[in-house]
């Protein structure tokens, strides 16, 4: 501990009274209460009014007025309300007040920072997010670790794998790089962190499968299509395992995901956001990002099956792979429209996000 002298008498303080203390450029609040000296931050955690004007009663718990958050003086701890507010070391000596004002060591902080996170995306406390990942940064670490956290947190509670949270991330953060403020990279930063905490809200665990196999893109390829997730599952851990980048998977990867039109296309368009979220937040979301996107690939609903979409396959088999369109052909004979045709879809050649084009027959024909 390094105690500085703070000017502040105990006998100022009464029998259970406070005061405000300032150094440089902290103000920390000091009670005396039932016969004991606390320190606290003078910020409430929450929307950051002054605690000063706060209540103390009995137990040792100060109020903060504005919203009825209740704090413990001696740990810090939100009776009331989420987030702890900070205390401080405090020692009387000759009848002086003694304060550590030294901020805690940057791990703590991240530590405690990163501990608010989880719960603040457990609640669905958008709020609360704002407040952790500012907390850490201003510990000195990049708030994307807020969102990596998440993404290990949450990912046992996907039951259907990759969600727009995972594919909208990768353009959230390109939009936090071009940032010209800080509060305007924050911002861009906690959009996905939010949205993977709504998309798990309330869920339940949905562990993945914990098998090993020696990566083969073949056999990732028919795991996937046999929709068979522990297979497809063992190829995955066996590449990163093997420490094989995303780049050497995404071939087989994108193979399996075209190989039908897989949940509307989304199955591709996440194939290719996968790769590059792992490429801004680094290789330590693999792990959670391709098992999230193994078990989307397998569970996907293969829509082609459906009459509007049935010719994706003549489509795919006609594909040379030089991205040159041919010429577009109606789906079925017999596809009817209802009262929007505009919904209907004809094939055009080439994988990519646009492989469907709108019909462009009038309703209520056929087309």
């Amino acid at each position: 501990m390094m105690l500085t002298a703070t000017g502040l008498k105990r006998s100022e303080l009464g029998t259970d009274g406070h005061k405000l203390v300032r150094h440089e450029g902290k103000q920390v609040l000091v009670v005396a209460q039932e016969g004991r000296v606390f320190a606290i931050a003078n910020r409430c955690p929450h929307e950051g009014y002054p605690l000063s004007e706060g209540t103390i009663g009995p137990g040792c718990v100060l109020t903060c007025n504005w919203h009825n958050w209740k704090f413990d003086l001696a740990s810090g701890a939100a009776l009331v309300g989420r987030d702890p507010v900070r205390t401080y070391e405090v020692e009387e000596h000759g009848g002086e007040i003694f304060i550590d004002f030294r901020d805690p060591p940057a791990q703590e902080s991240r530590s405690r920072a990163l501990r608010g996170i989880e719960a603040a995306v457990l609640d669905n406390d958008r709020p609360r997010m704002a407040r952790e990942a500012a907390r850490l940064e201003r510990a000195g670490f990049d708030a994307r670790e807020a969102l990596r956290h998440a993404f290990r947190l949450c990912n046992g509670r996907l039951e259907d794998g990759m969600t727009h949270a995972h594919a909208a991330a990768a353009d959230w953060l390109d939009l936090a790089a071009r940032a010209e403020t800080a509060s305007e990279r924050l911002a861009a930063q906690l959009e996905p962190l939010g949205h993977i905490a709504w998309d798990t809200e309330g869920a339940g665990e949905f562990p993945y499968p914990e098998t090993v196999a020696e990566w083969n893109a073949n056999g990732f390829i028919a795991a996937v299509e046999a929709e068979d997730e522990t297979a497809a599952t063992a190829h995955i851990r066996g590449a990163l395992a093997q420490g094989l980048p995303y780049t050497s998977l995404r071939g087989a990867v994108g193979e399996a995901a075209l190989a039908h039109y897989a949940n509307f296309g989304h199955c591709a368009i996440y194939t290719l956001k996968a790769g590059q979220l792992i490429e801004r937040l680094g290789a330590e979301v693999a792990e959670p990002v391709l098992l999230a996107l193994t078990r989307m690939l397998v569970r996907a609903r293969r829509e082609e099956r459906l009459p509007e979409f049935r010719g994706y396959a003549t489509a795919l088999a006609e594909w040379d792979g030089s991205g040159t369109a041919s010429r577009a052909r109606p789906i079925s004979a017999g596809c009817r429209s209802t009262a929007h045709c505009g919904r209907h879809w004809r094939p055009r050649a080439g994988r990519c996000a646009s492989f469907m084009t709108r019909c462009s027959a009038p309703p209520h024909s056929i087309c």
